[in-house]
């Protein structure tokens, strides 16, 4: 499955529209079976530490499952830091979610065994 997000991360409440996104997310890899996940992320702006702490760490109340592989694509320098702090809490908390700077690379993950 392919997502495409947009916006500002600059919302008010910017770890309630992450909690929204990983919920429609797992609701459609249900719906459809799938279990590869590409997130291509446009998204501007910086990630709120704690914000992204408690979402990445209960991923599984979303409906995440830790069988899924998730490639997350995102070029944008200022929020490297954040991103890299959003893996290694994914990571920590057993799932498998790597972070990317180009699609083909995230592709090439994605479709290794």
């Amino acid at each position: 499955m392919c997502v495409h997000a947009t916006g500002d991360r600059d919302s008010d409440n910017p770890g309630a529209a992450a909690q929204e996104a990983w919920g429609r997310i797992a609701q459609k890899c249900e719906e459809t079976g799938l279990a590869r996940v590409l997130i291509i992320s446009r998204v501007t702006g910086r990630y709120p530490t704690l914000d992204t702490y408690e979402t990445m760490s209960t991923l599984d109340q979303y409906g995440i499952s830790r069988d899924w592989k998730i490639a997350y694509v995102n070029s944008d320098p200022d929020c490297r830091q954040d991103l890299m702090f959003m893996m290694a809490v994914a990571d920590n908390k057993g799932f498998l979610v790597r972070l990317f700077g180009e699609e083909d690379e995230a592709r090439k993950w994605l479709n290794r065994r």
